[in-house]
């Protein structure tokens, strides 16, 4: 009887080590497709980093471009304006050259002379002095830069929801 009894019990501690077992072996079977699952996952989260910065990748690049020829253009244009205004000084250098022999000339005629030129001179003169030129400004134009870091600093996480494997990026 005491023998049936510690038999009995000895029994119903096994068949709760075998259910234990059980147990153990299905949660162990269970680790063992979650980290399955996540090593898919993983490969997925890597890659759509990577997406995500090729398409931050070709947003900067296009900028870039776009700064650069912006800028080109620019330099193009202050260039012709230069050309255009060194052609309108030449003929004006030119003129104000006679001018200066004329002036000179008169001033060594006699005093009669030099007074009846006196008059057509200076008219002539002030026409030289209303004539301006178009002062081109070679400085370079600032262009709009995307501010990397501050974009970077936005994206706090991105998260992916592996139900329906859809990206969600949070801003902060």
């Amino acid at each position: 009887m005491a023998a049936d009894k510690c038999k009995k019990k000895l029994e119903e501690t096994l068949n709760v080590l075998h259910e234990k077992e059980e147990e153990l072996k299905a949660e162990y079977n269970d680790m063992g497709k979650q980290e399955e699952y996540f090593k898919k996952d993983t490969d997925f989260y890597k890659k759509l980093i990577r997406c995500e910065y090729r398409k931050m990748h070709g947003i900067i690049y296009n900028e870039e471009n776009r700064n650069l020829q912006n800028l080109d253009q620019g330099i193009e244009d202050k260039l012709a304006k230069v050309e255009v205004n060194k052609a309108k000084l030449s003929p004006q250098i030119q003129h104000d050259n006679e001018k200066i022999l004329e002036v000179e000339e008169s001033l060594g005629e006699s005093p009669v002379k030099m007074l009846q030129d006196m008059k057509g001179i200076l008219e002539r003169n002030e026409e030289l002095q209303l004539q301006d030129t178009e002062t081109v400004n070679l400085t370079y134009t600032t262009y709009q830069m995307t501010g990397l870091k501050e974009i970077l600093r936005s994206y706090q996480s991105i998260t992916v929801d592996p139900a329906d494997r859809q990206t969600s990026t949070y801003y902060t």
